[in-house]
């Protein structure tokens, strides 16, 4: 490629007698010169030949590829800690030199030479070039550029005039927000090659690992984009993601432990793939699976739910109330017979099923990522990504612990309590159920239980409100021993009917977001008639 500037014009001549005109406003022109009209000194990309003689073999597949594109100078590790840091820790500073690298493959089993690329900054060609690359094998691409903390698309393209006939011409290019939160995938040798043999015949545009999880990114990034709440989230989820690399490792060597966990802290979420299935519950592909399972399906969320605990989410499935089941037991009773389900609190089936849906009693409405709603984002998350966008820390590294934010509630919680009319239940019992310890030999592992006994009692006002206090949960996040799920059952009675309900602590947290010093929710029951 042979560069020159005329009159803030860069024209590049290609290799392969293609034209790039780039002025500093625009976009990548390319003019195609009649052949033979000018001589670089050089010869067009190509992939091998026939030689003279010799009989025809099969055409090589060619196909070249971009795999994502890396900060790789200076690497920054994640601030230690909780998701509080300040925005510029772990980022290059102002005006800093960084070095982006794209990493391009050639999946071909010969060496590519000459091939051209260019870079480009929100739309503006900055760099143009050419790069060779050893067969099957791969090849960092540099472009120094001063960081700045503003949002910049950077894309690399390879082949950029499409002059090499690949089998797969939807891979050439990558494009990532220079802000982005980076992302690193780890994957054993057995379950990569199986990516690359079974993508393209998917006809999605896709040749290998590297491209499956683009696409994943890309659906991560429309997911978080899309996330818009008037008033609240007008924007949706502010962060953005970038795949910063893929890493391959020995069949059998992957682990979760808390080394894996811990391995790179240059990189804000990770997620491994293992060949074969293990009894972790969190694998979700493996080589033994049909075809399909490639596809970038829905079930491809769930690695997102996965890493989005590393930004501080916990499982909103954890608010489902459940019966009969080792980690749930309600033991209310009415009429000496347990309520659940009865018609006092009957068995539900919704749509997104759940954990146990059989017994479920109550499912946390706002339904998203974190709990079974893989096309969504709750409020409750949205909020909360928000708050810690573009800090690079990470709050878990394994397991799950009870997060800070549980506790943020208003200081007073008004709770207005009415029939399904909507009429107000003056004078109503009002009673309200925490979830505690289990019941003496019954498994510890969990706090999933309501006792027949309330933790508080209040009757409703004229107006059929309680004042239910600060903290009516009685939760103390700090303590890491806590694990049930944070939904109150409430049991309404009024003249001789009795009626439940249930209060999820993610009511609680938004009232205090919306800056609200007093809570206001109302519950409507459905009263029926008590010995």
């Amino acid at each position: 490629m042979v560069n020159a500037m005329r009159h803030g014009i860069i024209a590049s001549w290609s290799l392969d007698g293609v034209l790039l005109l780039q002025s500093p406003k625009s976009r990548l022109l390319t003019l195609l010169l009649t052949a033979g009209a000018l001589s670089c000194g050089g010869e067009q990309p190509t992939a091998p030949t026939d030689g003279p003689g010799q009989e025809p073999e099969t055409p090589q597949v060619v196909d070249l590829d971009v795999g994502w594109i890396t900060r790789a100078e200076p690497r920054i590790a994640f601030a230690k800690g909780y998701l509080d840091s300040s925005p510029e820790e772990g980022w290059p500073a102002e005006g800093q030199n960084v070095t982006w690298a794209a990493h391009a493959i050639n999946w071909t089993d010969a060496p590519m030479t000459g091939v051209a690329y260019a870079w480009l900054l929100d739309g503006d060609v900055v760099d143009t070039g050419t790069v060779d690359l050893p067969a099957s094998s791969s090849t960092e691409v540099p472009l120094e550029l001063p960081w700045t903390f503003t949002r910049q698309e950077l894309a690399f393209r390879i082949d950029p005039s499409n002059r090499i006939d690949e089998i797969e011409e939807g891979n050439n290019e990558v494009v990532v927000a220079t802000d982005a939160l980076s992302v690193a995938l780890w994957i054993e040798d057995g379950l990569y090659k199986r990516f690359h043999d079974v993508e393209h015949s998917l006809g999605v545009g896709t040749n290998s690992f590297e491209d499956w999880a683009q696409y994943q990114v890309r659906r991560w990034n429309g997911l978080f984009k899309n996330a818009r709440v008037p008033e609240m989230a007008p924007d949706g989820v502010l962060d953005r993601l970038r795949l910063d690399y893929v890493r391959t490792f020995p069949d059998g060597t992957l682990g979760r432990s808390e080394a894996w966990w811990t391995a790179d802290s240059t990189v804000d979420m990770r997620y491994g793939f293992p060949t074969k299935r293990t009894t972790d519950a969190r694998q979700f592909l493996d080589a033994d699976l049909p075809d399909y399972a490639f596809f970038p399906s829905a079930a491809t969320m769930l690695h997102l739910h996965e890493m989005l605990h590393m930004r501080g989410l916990s499982d909103l499935y954890r608010l489902d109330v459940y019966q009969r089941r080792p980690w749930s037991n309600i033991l209310i009773e009415e009429n000496g017979s347990t309520v659940a389900g009865s018609e006092f609190m009957p068995f539900i089936q919704t749509a997104f099923g759940g954990l146990g849906s059989d017994s479920l009693v109550y499912q946390y409405p706002d339904q998203g990522l974190m709990a079974h709603n893989l096309g969504r984002l709750s409020l409750h998350s949205i909020l909360l990504l928000n708050r810690w966008a573009g800090r690079r820390t990470q709050q878990r590294q394994a397991g799950y612990p009870i997060q800070p934010y549980w506790g943020e509630m208003p200081s007073e919680n008004r709770l207005r309590v009415t029939d399904k009319e909507g009429t107000p239940l003056a004078g109503a019992s009002v009673g309200v159920y925490r979830s505690g310890p289990p019941p003496h030999g019954q498994p510890p592992e969990s706090n999933y239980y309501w006792s027949n006994t309330p933790d508080l009692v209040f009757t409703a006002a004229d107006d059929g409100t309680v004042l239910l206090g600060h903290n009516p949960f009685n939760l103390h996040p700090e303590d890491p021993g806590f694990q049930g799920p944070m939904t109150l059952i409430v049991r309404v009675e009024h003249e001789g009917r009795v009626g439940y309900g249930f209060l999820p602590v993610t009511d609680f947290n938004l009232e205090k977001w919306r800056g609200h010093d007093v809570g206001e929710y109302t519950l409507a029951v459905e009263l029926h008639p008590v010995e």
